[in-house]
């Protein structure tokens, strides 16, 4: 079996082909490349029952013998450019398991957003997690590549936050550096359902309700 370091050099060489082809020879062809950032966001459809009983029951789905590129910058170069050259239908919608815009989901006022990609190359499959922290504040809406341990940093309105999303304790709690002012929340984890490879697994955790603080 070829070594990580291998795997690796293989799938940066296929990436920088992909990057470096034309997306189309039709000169009436659209890409996203700079298209605008929505300002408010949509409600995805978790999944909920009998659904989700038997998503999770396959989640998440990794072939066997595939590599674990999570945070490695091939990861974050790959996310890239998927989410840059998303096909153009899932431009009409800017919810669901596939394609999110910078603005939490479910009209949050932040949310902890993952997905897990799945892809090949050269016939080895490699798999990855991508996660992202993300506000809606001031009538602004920003993401930032984060980590599973949830927490990220911003500023807006001129005032620097701090956010951590404990997904496996459903809570959060949000801090205003320039007081001290604390916040906390319990949270909720929704699972999507995506059906645009390579995408394989897509979950927000969001607030639902102000609680005292006790973390």
């Amino acid at each position: 079996m070829a070594t990580l370091k291998q795997v690796l050099i293989a799938m940066a060489a296929a990436a920088v082909g992909v990057l470096a082809s034309p997306l189309s020879a039709d000169a009436t062809a659209t890409t996203i490349i700079g298209a605008p950032k929505p300002t408010v966001s949509e409600i995805s459809k978790p999944l909920e029952g009998k659904e989700l009983e038997d998503f999770l029951a396959g989640w998440p789905y990794t072939p066997e013998g595939s590599v674990d590129i999570t945070n490695t910058t091939l990861a974050t170069e790959l996310t890239k450019f998927y989410k840059t050259h998303n096909n153009d239908t899932a431009l009409t919608k800017r919810s669901g398991g596939c394609n999110q815009g910078d603005c939490p989901d479910f009209f949050a006022a932040f949310d902890f957003y993952r997905q897990h990609y799945v892809t090949f190359a050269n016939g080895q499959a490699l798999n990855y997690w991508f996660y992202w922290g993300r506000w809606n504040d001031c009538g602004q809406c920003g993401e930032v590549p984060t980590s599973n341990d949830g927490c990220f940093d911003f500023t807006s309105c001129g005032r620097a936050q701090s956010i951590c999303v404990d997904a496996g304790n459903s809570r959060a709690h949000r801090i205003w550096k320039d007081r001290g002012d604390k916040s906390c929340y319990r949270t909720q984890r929704d699972y999507l359902l995506p059906a645009c490879p390579p995408i394989a697994a897509s979950d927000i955790t969001h607030p639902i309700e102000q609680v005292a603080c006790t973390w």
